[in-house]
C-alpha cells in the first residue's frame, strides 16, 4: 500500500509539474497573500498539531496585492509547508510570515529542523532530487515550488544551517500588483 501510495503521489507531481512548465501563462487576478498564507497553514495545523510541531504565520501589515494565482501559490506554501514540518521534530517550530519589502511581498517558511548540508542546497530544485531517502517524498515539490515562483515572476531563496542554530528557511518574493494608473510607457 505505501509503494502504491508513493507511486500516485510520483505521478500526480510528475504531471503537475509537467502541466505547469507546459503553461504559457497562468490566470492571475489580485492577491491578498494573507489569505493564502491563512488557507495553507489552516490545511496543515491538524497535521502539526498531530506530530507536536509548533507551526505560526505572522506578518507585518499592511502586506499589498500581488498578481497572481491564488491556488498556485496556496500549492506552493503548502509544499514549503509539508517539507518544514516533514523535516521538524516533535517540540519543533515552523514559522511562515509575510512581510512587504522593496521588491514585493516576501514569504519566509523557517523551520528549527536539522538543516540541511550546504553542498545538496544549489540542487534542491532539481526534479527528483533528494539530500534523504528514509523520509517520504518524491523529489518534486521544490520543483514545483520553484516554478510556480518563476511564473510569478518572483525570486526564490534556500539557506540552511547544520550548525546550532539549525533550520531551513525558504523565502520567495513576489512583485506587487501593478498599479493600474501608472503609466507603463
Amino acid at each position: 500500500w505505501q509503494q502504491t501510495k508513493r507511486l500516485n503521489t510520483i505521478v500526480y507531481s510528475t504531471l503537475e509539474l509537467g502541466r505547469l512548465r507546459a503553461a504559457a501563462q497562468l490566470d492571475k487576478f489580485p492577491v491578498d497573500m494573507v489569505l493564502v498564507a491563512e488557507e495553507a497553514v489552516a490545511e496543515l495545523i491538524l497535521r502539526a498539531e498531530a506530530e507536536d510541531i509548533g507551526l505560526d504565520f505572522h506578518f507585518t501589515p499592511p502586506i499589498p496585492l500581488v498578481l497572481g494565482n491564488p491556488d498556485k501559490l496556496k500549492q506552493l506554501l503548502i509544499n514549503v509547508l509539508d517539507n518544514a514540518l516533514k523535516y521538524s521534530q516533535p517540540d519543533g517550530l515552523v514559522t511562515v510570515s509575510l512581510a512587504a519589502i522593496t521588491e514585493g511581498v516576501q514569504c519566509q517558511v523557517v523551520d528549527i529542523g536539522e538543516g540541511i548540508p550546504a553542498q545538496h542546497l544549489p540542487r534542491l530544485t532539481q526534479q527528483f532530487y533528494r539530500v534523504r531517502r528514509d523520509v517520504p517524498g518524491s523529489g518534486l515539490g521544490l520543483a514545483i515550488v520553484e516554478e510556480i515562483v518563476r511564473q510569478h515572476n518572483g525570486r526564490l531563496t534556500i539557506t540552511s544551517s547544520t550548525e546550532p542554530p539549525t533550520g531551513t528557511a525558504v523565502t520567495f518574493t513576489l512583485p506587487y500588483l501593478p498599479d493600474p494608473m501608472s503609466d507603463p510607457e
